[in-house]
């Protein structure tokens, strides 16, 4: 059976159309070469096959196919690699933010353990050691106060310097909350878009490209999970539909991720600062059936910088009301608690070391003469320690100098004991005291740390730069990791300048072959028509 005279001119044909698409999206390619977020296209073909009732009465069976048809263009990516991406983005987030929190808190201890309060506690030995060769001096003791004032100060300033580390921290979060909801919303919106193109046959490849970007960085603040299902829309075509889940906070029985996003339906986040020590995540609106609006997802997030800021503003390690604490990621407030115990320890020992143990007589009386106290009242913390009134306006000697029982001469008159300096070396042995620093509640406690308060300071600081040096150091393997993943998803997704100048090579080589072909189809014709049954004329 003769095959039909003009099929081979619509192989060509087809083969021309073809050839134009493929050279029209090699130069879409091109053309973005350097646009964020653009996914390499490419044209899905197929051969067309030869059907024909005639078949069954054909001698033979190796029929000729009737071209080559294309389906569109398609995006190149490897969707084992973007999750791979999303997962550890969601890693290398939270440790940014617990790195960039903590290197702020760096600064402050830094200055406290090298010319900060560190050097001022050396001052204060040096002055106490001058007082004691002339003790019950009104004028050294001037100096002592003073340096105990700095001593004061320095506490105060510190503790100012890390609410204030906390204040930027609380709005940096705040910033990632509304971010968060921002790019949910606009992946909502652009699943609209897209379902809406795909119904009109349109795949919406560049709508895609956005999505994917938006998704990529909404993995940066939570660890989340893509999810794709079919919808039908009737005469057996279906769309496709695009959840997101949250990985950390499951629903349900079974367990399973809470649905963020699904279709054009997205939930919102909050961010409850009511009580700075304690902020909170609630699900402002849901779109989940098994989680209501309102509900406290605090506990929930483990990666993603969400969870950083949460972990950086929550976590009190040691200081927390319960024996099972988590020292990972020590947060501020870990480090708010041990200047303040420091500070305390401090006002205690001296304020018990200046207790007048003996009045003139030699009765035992235990007079508190403290040298410092908390502004406003209640316990001493760093932020609220100052001298005490009556230390700051005592003119004369306040200190007290002595503590053994008084000396009477033949006479029964006390001797004089102004010379006396034994409890001024007492309070200079304070700074070699071994304290044990523990946190206590409830009838239990938490070690914290055995040592005088210098040393304390000093492990304090030492403890800081140990939890810089490990968030670093996952910072820089997650960040490894993720530029990796990148690389291996660029080398598929990505535009290369040397393999779409090869196609554009290619291409043009079948559109030329294409069009060679219809024009050798045509001269084959005109002898069929023109040169045919002329033999001998």
């Amino acid at each position: 059976m003769l095959r039909p005279t003009f099929s081979g001119f619509q192989v060509a044909k087809l083969g021309l159309s073809v050839s134009q698409k493929l050279l029209d999206v090699t130069g879409q390619n091109i053309t973005n070469i350097n646009t964020d977020g653009y996914t390499r296209q490419r044209v899905d073909l197929y051969s067309i096959a030869y059907s024909s009732g005639a078949d069954k009465y054909s001698l033979f069976n190796g029929q000729i196919g009737r071209g080559v048809g294309d389906t569109g263009a398609s995006q190149i990516r490897d969707p084992f690699l973007d999750i791979r991406y999303r997962n550890e983005a969601s890693k290398v987030g939270r440790e940014k933010v617990i790195g960039d929190a903590t290197a702020d808190l760096e600064e402050i201890f830094g200055e406290i353990s090298k010319k900060g309060l560190d050097a001022q506690f050396s001052n204060m030995i040096s002055q106490l050691q001058a007082l004691s060769a002339t003790p019950s001096d009104p004028v050294i003791e001037g100096v002592v106060k003073t340096a105990a004032t700095m001593i004061t100060q320095l506490f105060n300033h510190y503790s100012k310097q890390l609410n204030t580390v906390r204040e930027q921290q609380i709005t940096y979060m705040e910033d990632s909350v509304n971010e968060t909801n921002k790019i949910m919303a606009e992946i909502a919106d652009l699943n609209k878009q897209i379902r809406d193109q795909n119904i009109h046959g349109d795949k919406a490849l560049e709508l895609n490209d956005r999505r994917n970007t938006l998704i990529d960085e909404l993995s940066t603040y939570m660890n989340i999970e893509v999810q794709r299902r079919s919808e039908p829309i009737g005469s057996g075509r279906e769309v496709e539909i695009l959840s997101i889940v949250s990985k950390d906070t499951m629903v349900g029985s079974p367990p399973r991720g809470l649905v963020l996003i699904d279709g054009n339906q997205t939930a919102q986040i909050k961010l409850d600062k009511t009580d700075v020590k304690n902020i909170k995540i609630t699900l402002e609106n849901s779109i989940d059936a098994d989680l209501a609006s309102g509900s406290d997802i605090t506990a929930d997030f483990e990666k993603g910088q969400i969870s950083g800021y949460l972990s950086f503003l929550n976590n009190k390690a040691e200081f927390t009301d319960d024996t099972n604490f988590s020292t990972k990621d020590r947060g501020l407030q870990y480090y708010e608690n041990m200047l303040d115990k420091i500070a305390n320890a401090f006002a205690t020992m001296f304020n018990d070391a200046n207790t007048r143990k003996y009045d003139e007589d030699g009765n035992l009386v235990n007079e508190a003469r403290p040298l410092f106290e908390a502004e406003g009242g209640g316990d001493i913390t760093a932020a609220n320690i100052k001298i005490s009134d009556a230390w700051r306006d005592n003119t004369k000697s306040y200190i007290t100098n002595t503590n053994k029982p008084p000396i009477f001469d033949d006479d029964g008159k006390p001797v004089d004991t102004s010379a006396a300096n034994d409890n001024i070396f007492n309070m200079i042995s304070l700074f070699n005291k071994k304290i044990e620093f523990t946190h206590d509640f409830g009838g239990s406690s938490n070690f914290l740390f055995e040592g005088t308060i210098q040393e304390c300071l000093s492990f304090t600081s030492s403890t800081l730069d140990l939890q810089i040096s490990n968030t670093q150091s996952l910072y820089e393997s997650y960040g490894q990791t993720l530029l990796a993943v990148d690389t291996s998803r660029a080398s598929i997704s990505g535009v290369s300048l040397d393999e779409e100048g090869i196609n554009l090579l290619t291409y043009n080589k079948s559109y030329a072959a294409a069009a060679r072909l219809m024009t050798t189809l045509d001269e084959a014709l005109n002898t069929l028509i023109n040169n045919t049954g002329r033999v001998g004329l």
